[in-house]
């Protein structure tokens, strides 16, 4: 990430608004263009895309009008979305202001129609909430092979804060994108360039008196910016918001200054932000409660002597007896007190009485803001208190931080939900100065499986299987064990088995279900109905297990490999065989490491007809580097290998 500041100085470049693109001139070679031969499978591909957004007086004053231009070309059916649009206008609380589409217009060629134009009513207006309404539309006569081109405007009153963002990636590939923004010297922004993608193109110049308002003229800063040949932004599993790595740039407002010279800054400290966040908010009074809290602590837990366990059983307690309302507030809408007499309340409730509580114990305890996963990572180069929406507990004791969060009824002590697992943390420090945290969760999660196959003389097979699962794998087990009842969940489970083959659940337990703080532990026992019969047998009973599908199937990725977590999975099975069978093939042993981080292990062993198969699968950290992205995509290749061709072929004896 780049940051560029907008200092006005005069640049010798000169400044080209346009490219080799003219609406309605479609040619021939672009409508029968079959595929891109740079991404072959792309459904569909931009031809040209071009945006403005300039700062400009008109009859009601300043205003920022933003022009979209668009030529895209549709291969195949997947492509069709892309011919639908739609433009978020927004409306101030009070009514008084409303961003406004200017003009649309937007045609369709075809070899095999004339061009198709939409009209006036083909623009819908659709109500999104009290803020925001949707103009949309569809592009006419839209098949595959079709060109569209499309062009627009919005005007907006809210000219200097909501300056417009550009995203130059998208998950189509483009041949060309570019943004022209004009803006008065007397607005300066802080923008960001985000993604792995480098300009073609960076130009800049300076249009002198731009602006005439009240007696009073500022020169305009134009800049330009353009790349070309994009490739389409390509999800895959494992990873935070595509926001944090889709080639964009993203505004802030930083400064205004009026035509009479008066500042105003928007562009604060963090020392800034300490103090209102203390003085200003709810969440600054409500922090600070402990004094209140010290009497509502339960005697078994005031009495327990300081120390980790303490910690663990306020935690706990806290955890069991109080129920999030699935809302996130945590600048506004903050009582503590109330929370905690209702049993219920909202993120910034829920972990503040954890808060409250563990400094009422004489805990080091510290509240962290964070953003959810989903949403991009929080801005580190200056403050923006909008981009937090999450809001969980720091505790150091005895030399050791633990990460708290009693939202989650199935969370262990020291982890945080996955939402909350984005790189960083806004550490508040209300006797120091705030600061950041990497937040990462170090702990291994694991899922140990041991299975007992063993087949009688009449081809019959039974399985006793033991599983135990820690940390975020039994937090992920119990709210499915949890949300549903056992025989819905026992069907679930025979279902996936009778894929392999007719099974039926014949006895399950489970114990700690409900105790996060514990190992989570079930017991299986499973009869096949249908016999083998065959002379030969191909058995495999690791499939369904494990990985059956490589989620790693980019050629390259140009982003981190985020798990979350480190996890390992250990895998103990045996098979027992009647003196009527014997073994005549066992898959192969496979050893691959790589480093300390990523280690597999499997080995096979026959014994007096009994086989047995141990796996070791270990993802030792959470976040893997792109230049690490081969040695991932290679292993779990691998594993998926095994998972899937784990076959030990088995005869009847003659």
């Amino acid at each position: 990430m780049k940051q560029l500041s907008f200092i006005l100085a005069v640049l010798i470049s000169s400044m080209v608004w346009g490219q080799d693109y003219e609406y309605g001139k479609v040619t021939r070679e672009q409508l029968t263009m079959e595929s891109y031969s740079d991404d072959p499978e792309a459904e569909a591909l931009v031809l040209y895309e071009s945006g403005k957004a300039e700062i400009f007086e008109d009859y009601e004053g300043l205003r920022l009008y933003f022009t979209f231009k668009t030529r895209i070309k549709i291969f195949d059916k997947e492509g069709f979305d892309h011919a639908t649009f739609e433009i978020p206008l927004y409306t101030n609380d009070s009514k008084t202001k409303t961003e406004s589409l200017e003009f649309v217009r937007a045609t369709s060629y075809n070899m095999d129609t004339p061009p198709t134009a939409i009209g006036d009513d083909d623009v819908l207006y659709e109500k999104y909430n009290s803020n925001y309404r949707i103009a949309k539309f569809t592009i006419p006569k839209t098949k595959e092979g079709t060109v569209f081109d499309v062009e627009y405007r919005v005007k907006t009153p809210f000219y200097f804060y909501n300056f417009h963002d550009w995203k130059f990636q998208s998950d189509i590939p483009k041949l060309y994108s570019q943004y022209i923004t004009k803006i008065p010297a007397n607005y300066k922004y802080n923008a960001k360039i985000i993604g792995a993608l480098e300009f073609d193109e960076h130009t800049g110049d300076i249009e002198r008196r731009c602006v005439e308002m009240n007696g009073g003229a500022a020169d305009c800063e134009i800049n330009k910016y353009v790349m070309k040949n994009i490739p389409a932004f390509k999800t895959e599993d494992y990873m935070t918001s595509k926001d944090n790595f889709i080639s964009q740039l993203k505004y802030e407002i930083k400064e205004t200054q009026n035509f009479h010279g008066v500042k105003q800054s928007y562009s604060k400290s963090w020392k800034d932000i300490d103090h209102e966040i203390k003085t200003s908010f709810d969440l600054g009074k409500q922090a600070r409660k402990e004094r209140a809290f010290s009497k509502l602590i339960p005697e078994h837990l005031a009495s327990m002597p300081k120390g980790i366990d303490k910690a663990k059983a306020i935690y706990y307690h806290l955890q069991k007896e109080m129920n999030w309302n699935g809302e996130n507030h945590i600048l506004s809408d903050v009582n503590v007190k109330e929370a905690f007499e209702n049993k219920k309340g909202n993120i910034a409730e829920l972990n503040l009485v954890l808060l409250n509580m563990l400094k009422a114990s004489d805990f080091e305890a510290y509240m962290v803001l964070a953003r959810e996963r989903e949403d991009g990572f929080p801005t580190l180069l200056y403050p923006v208190l909008t981009d937090f929406n999450y809001l969980f507990i720091k505790l150091v004791e005895d030399g050791k931080t633990y990460y708290l969060d009693i939202s989650d009824d199935y969370l262990p002590f020291g982890m945080l939900p996955l939402k909350a697992l984005n790189n960083y943390g806004r550490v508040i420090d209300f006797d120091n100065e705030s600061y950041w945290d990497n937040i990462y969760m170090n702990s291994l999660s694991m899922q140990n499986i041991f299975m007992q196959y063993q087949i009688d003389s009449d081809g019959y097979m039974t399985v006793k299987k033991a599983e135990k699962n820690t940390g975020f794998l039994a937090t992920r087990k119990r709210k499915v064990i949890n949300k549903i009842n056992q025989d819905s969940y026992l069907k679930q489970l025979e279902d996936d088995l009778s894929a392999h083959n007719n099974a039926v659940i014949t006895s399950y337990k489970n114990s700690n279900a409900k105790d996060s703080d514990k190992q989570l532990q079930e017991l299986f026992e499973i009869e096949y109905e249908d016999p083998f019969q065959e002379q030969q047998l191909f058995f495999n009973p690791l499939a369904g297990t494990l990985f059956s599908d490589n989620p790693f199937k980019l050629k390259e990725r140009n982003y981190p490999v985020d798990f979350g977590y480190p996890r390992a999975y250990i895998y103990k099975i045996i098979l027992k065989l009647d003196d009527a069978y014997q073994i005549k093939h066992l898959p192969e042993n496979v050893t691959y490491n790589v480093g300390e981080a990523l280690k597999l292990d499997f080995k096979t062993q026959q014994s007096n007809g009994m086989v047995t198969l141990d796996i070791a699968f270990y993802i030792k950290k959470a976040v893997f580097t792109p230049e690490e992205y081969q040695d991932l995509k290679k292993i779990f290749s691998e594993i998926v290998d095994i998972t899937n061709n784990a076959d030990i072929i088995i005869e009847k004896s003659e």
